[in-house]
C-alpha cells in the first residue's frame, strides 16, 4: 500500500512535471511572439518617429518659403507706393505744365495783339 501511495505519488509527480515542463515550453513561445510583437512595434515606432520629423522639416520649409513671400509681398507692397508717389507727382508736374502753356498761350496772343498795333515803316 506504501508502494502503491509511492507510484501514485510518482506518477502525479511526473504529470505535474510534465505540465509545469509544457507551461514553461508555452511560457517561453509567448515570451519569445511577445518579444517579436515588441520588436515589430519598436521598428514601426522608429518609421513614425522618422516620418514626424520629415514632416517637420516640410513644414519648417513651408513656414520659411511663406516668411520669403511675405518680405516680398512687403517689399512690392512699398514699390507700389513708391510708384503711386511718383505718378501723383508726374500728374501734378502735368497739371502745372498745362496751365503754364495755358498761360503763354494766353500771353502769345496779348503778344500778338501788341505787335499789330505797330507799323513798319
Amino acid at each position: 500500500m506504501v508502494a502503491d501511495e509511492v507510484r501514485n505519488l510518482a506518477a502525479k509527480s511526473a504529470e505535474a512535471s510534465q505540465s509545469t515542463s509544457a507551461l514553461i515550453r508555452r511560457s517561453i513561445a509567448t515570451v519569445s511572439q511577445g518579444t517579436q510583437i515588441a520588436d515589430a512595434t519598436a521598428r514601426q515606432l522608429e518609421g513614425v518617429v522618422e516620418g514626424a520629423r520629415g514632416i517637420e522639416e516640410t513644414i519648417n520649409g513651408i513656414a520659411a518659403d511663406a516668411q520669403l513671400q511675405a518680405e516680398a509681398v512687403e517689399q512690392i507692397q512699398e514699390q507700389i507706393g513708391q510708384i503711386t508717389g511718383v505718378v501723383q507727382t508726374n500728374s501734378s508736374t502735368a497739371e502745372e505744365s498745362a496751365a503754364t502753356s495755358q498761360e503763354l498761350s494766353a500771353q502769345a496772343s496779348v503778344l500778338r495783339q501788341l505787335v499789330k498795333t505797330f507799323r513798319l515803316r
